[in-house]
């Protein structure tokens, strides 16, 4: 396998793994709408005013939070566990689309023969789907951990499965 190959491959396999990732960002943002969608519905079905209830709601808040009542950490931490939620996915994308970098030095470290030190893989499932008694797992993405001896740089390479053991071949010569 030349390294064009391994390279190509290894980039196919990192956009199906982004594009799942997108995926499953949706779904979670589809679900969070739909709760929001049933508090908003279950406001107007009780005939209670949305915009008197927010209102009512950011006023008091506004009032309470601005009183000596409320610790200041407690005018911090809320706005920071919401910032963080937010984060986290944010966070998710922009390493995501770091990894084309993260690839090439792999790449480099292969094509130089560094002595690897470590070589793990691990099945991910970008799809979930929690029932009562069995969870429902879909979209699996198989994953190269490699540690090199020369960087101590640890790179987690999206691999296809049928192409796992072809890799893992390559790396051994290299150890």
């Amino acid at each position: 396998m030349t390294r064009e190959e391994l390279k190509d491959i290894l980039l196919y396999e990192h956009k199906r793994d982004l594009r799942l990732t997108y995926i499953q960002y949706s779904i979670i943002g589809i679900a969070a709408l739909l709760v929001l969608g049933l508090i908003a519905f279950l406001f107007i079905s009780t005939g209670a005013n949305v915009g008197d209830a927010v209102s009512g709601i950011v006023n008091d808040s506004i009032d309470s939070v601005n009183s000596s009542q409320y610790p200041a950490y407690l005018k911090i931490v809320i706005p920071l566990a919401f910032l963080s939620c937010i984060g986290y996915f944010v966070y998710g994308i922009v390493k995501l689309h770091k990894r084309p970098k993260h690839i090439e030095e792999f790449l480099q470290h292969v094509e130089k023969g560094s002595r690897t030190v470590s070589v793990q893989d691990s099945k991910d499932y970008k799809l979930k789907i929690p029932l009562l008694v069995v969870n429902i797992n879909t979209g699996s993405v198989t994953s190269l951990h490699v540690v090199f001896q020369s960087s101590r740089k640890a790179y987690l390479i999206p691999v296809p499965a049928g192409q796992l053991e072809k890799i893992k071949e390559i790396l051994a010569e290299n150890s």
